[in-house]
């Protein structure tokens, strides 16, 4: 894993390029090779894979997480269903969300075949489901039928369309053809807010040994059983959705575990046993550094002793440890 610093940008999103490129370099310096990088629909970002593998003689292949598009696309009906003109739409929405997780995984690598599969979505809300005018898809799948069929000049058709036709997201659903999407990464951004909470500063040093313990957590609890009962058959748990009076049957997992936590507690007892020195010993550069921003008609040297009291508690902190 890799943290970068504050002090590197001025903004948060500003650091995300800046620490993907190190742990970048980090990886071609250990002989790995990355062929394909997915990442939120981050324009900043491509560029700057594009510039690193020219300076790196690299080949790596943006790839744009589905489920980031699929999201978008989301709030964008429910908040349309919420008008009294669309309430015929909150009743599509799961099955809108269903078809676009389908034309993801069906366009193996063909963009032409992927729009083909989207576009043909408000069709088959109409009862539409031959599209001879496409080169690729053609047909429907078998379903079943559960909602009402719409009529072509409704105008929830005609909205779906228009947010289906966003120019962003049409152009962006060329790096969206490989059915690649970042769910366990957003897993352990999960698990990273239980061990090191946003709502609180940690210092750097705190602040890695945190990202260890989520990490080290993570990975044993990754690939989980799924749970069954006493005869086999498997656990479903029921969620609500919000935008919809219906629930959703979930598969239940087996409880996660906390063995990392032993094997942490015996490595450590067994340095102080064997009298044996800190792999990583405490590296005073490595402190955070204090940066206290002057707001409006907010007073200077005020903030100039602000920065002094807190950079003291620091200091005296560092003396005790």
């Amino acid at each position: 894993h890799f943290v970068a610093k504050k002090t590197w940008a001025k903004s948060s999103p500003g650091m995300e390029p800046l620490a993907l490129m190190e742990c970048l370099k980090q990886l071609l310096s250990k002989g790995l090779e990355v062929s394909r990088l997915v990442t939120d629909r981050c324009s900043s970002i491509k560029k700057k894979i594009e510039e690193f593998n020219i300076a790196y003689n690299c080949s790596i292949e943006v790839e744009y997480d589905i489920w980031h598009y699929i999201r978008s696309v989301k709030k964008d009906l429910v908040k349309l269903a919420k008008l009294k003109s669309c309430a015929d739409l909150a009743s599509w929405i799961p099955s809108i969300t269903y078809m676009l997780w389908y034309a993801f995984k069906e366009a193996n690598g063909n963009v032409d075949r992927l729009k083909e599969i989207i576009n043909s979505i408000p069709d088959h809300m109409c009862g539409v489901h031959e599209f001879p005018q496409n080169k690729y898809y053609k047909r429907c799948p078998p379903h079943s039928r559960r909602t009402k069929y719409l009529s072509k000049s409704s105008i929830v058709i005609k909205k779906l369309k228009e947010i289906l036709a966003k120019p962003n997201r049409v152009k962006d659903l060329s790096n969206m053809t490989n059915y690649c999407h970042t769910s366990l990464l957003e897993t352990f951004h999960s698990k990273l807010n239980k061990y090191c909470p946003k709502r609180v500063f940690y210092g750097y040093q705190s602040f890695n040994a945190r990202v260890c313990q989520a990490l080290l957590s993570f990975n044993e609890n990754v690939n989980r059983e799924l749970k069954q009962d006493e005869d086999g058959n498997p656990i479903v748990h029921m969620t609500s959705r919000r935008y919809i009076d219906c629930r959703q049957g979930r598969q239940a997992r087996e409880k996660q575990t906390q063995v990392w936590k032993e094997s942490v507690r015996l490595t450590m007892l067994n340095k102080v046993k064997n009298n044996q020195p800190n792999d990583k010993p405490f590296n005073e550069n490595a402190l955070p550094t204090i940066r206290t921003t002057i707001k409006p008609g907010q007073d200077k040297e005020k903030v100039r002793e602000e920065t002094k009291r807190r950079l003291q508690i620091i200091e005296e902190s560092r003396k005790k440890n």
